[in-house]
C-alpha cells in the first residue's frame, strides 16, 4: 500500500511497483487505516511521514 496526499506521488510509485506487485493506494491517513485493517492486509505499507489528516500538534 502507498499512502501520500500529492497524488502525483501515489501515481508514480504505484506506475513502478504494478508490473510486479498488486498495489493499493490511498490519498488520506483515515483511507489508510481504512485498506490497513481490511482483508487482504498490506504486506508493506509505503508513507508519507506528514499526512495532514493524521499529524499530531504539540
Amino acid at each position: 500500500m502507498i499512502v501520500d496526499d500529492e497524488p502525483e506521488n501515489l501515481e508514480i510509485i504505484a506506475d513502478i511497483l504494478q508490473p510486479l506487485y498488486r498495489v493499493r493506494v490511498a490519498a488520506s491517513g483515515r483511507r489508510a487505516l481504512e485498506i490497513a485493517a481490511a482483508d487482504p492486509k498490506p504486506d508493506l505499507i509505503l508513507l508519507d511521514v506528514l499526512m495532514p489528516d493524521l499529524n499530531a500538534t504539540p
